[in-house]
């Protein structure tokens, strides 16, 4: 009989900080130049992990069997901060508009168009909000995560010639929940029907929806996805999965008495 029992304790940290304190939002061109200037908005990022792990391995030789048991958990404990778009970012259409502050194109789209087109000086501009308050949201997340395997399996000396590998392992794989409620969520799917039953033109007139390659009204995939909705999970971020059982089958035949020729098959299974 021996058993062995195992510890460890991990700790990982990666943190990338804002080059500076001022907090300048990112600016930039969506023309060929693509120039701009101000930090990244996937920055200030801070991750720190700890993974704790304890393991036991119990080995038993009686008779022709040669037995082995175990099991493994692990604790994962992730504090992170991506504070994405905290200063905000502004994309503008040139560089013309970049050093005019958003002027240049807004004032060609009213001198051509009236003003017509929408398009002004900035293609896009965002920001982290919270819509409830107006103010940044809570960046940090604390995820909790458990992982558990376990096994048995038997090493079978049949008889002098043929030996028997066999064995079960089961795995458990936890999603990760964050500790601090209502914060995170996931999308799922709707129905397969349409929330969509007729189409008309901006003057009121109807026509027919099918004749619209970007809006397949009898696509049951687009349905899903259009009558989707985010759901909030406090406890896992997905659902759970308890049906990972691997087994394990293999065999040895010693095709002489000499014990130097065998014919062995690769066990099918877990590793």
């Amino acid at each position: 009989v021996l058993n062995q029992i195992k510890g460890g304790y991990v700790r990982r940290k990666a943190n990338f900080v804002d080059p500076g304190s001022e907090g300048i939002p990112e600016f930039f061109t969506i023309d060929a130049l693509v120039a701009g200037f101000g930090a990244s908005t996937a920055i200030p990022q801070f991750f720190t992990e700890n993974q704790f792990q304890g393991k036991d391995d119990l080995s038993v030789t009686k008779g022709r069997h040669s037995l082995k048991f175990g099991g493994e958990y692990r604790r994962t404990r992730n504090g992170s901060s991506f504070q994405a778009d905290r200063n905000g970012n502004f994309a503008s259409w040139s560089v013309e508009d970049l050093i005019t502050d958003g002027m240049f194109t807004d004032q060609v789209d009213n001198y051509f168009g009236s003003g017509a087109n929408g398009y002004g000086g900035w293609y896009y501009a965002g920001a982290a909000v919270n819509p409830t308050n107006g103010q940044l949201p809570d960046f940090y997340r604390g995820y909790r995560a458990n992982e558990v395997g376990a096994y048995a399996q038997d090493d079978w000396r049949v008889s002098n010639h043929l030996t028997l590998n066999l064995g079960l392992r089961w795995e458990y794989f936890g999603p990760p929940h964050n500790f601090k409620k209502d914060i995170d969520s996931n999308y799922y799917f709707g129905t397969p029907v349409t929330p969509i039953t007729n189409c008309v033109t901006s003057a009121g007139v109807p026509v027919n929806c099918n004749a619209n390659p970007f809006l397949p009204v009898n696509s049951p995939f687009y349905a899903y996805e259009a009558t989707a909705r985010p759901e909030v999970r406090n406890t896992s971020l997905w659902n759970k999965d308890l049906n990972n059982f691997a087994p394990r089958v293999g065999f040895a035949w010693d095709t002489s008495d000499s014990t130097r020729l065998f014919t062995r098959t690769k066990p099918l299974g877990y590793l």
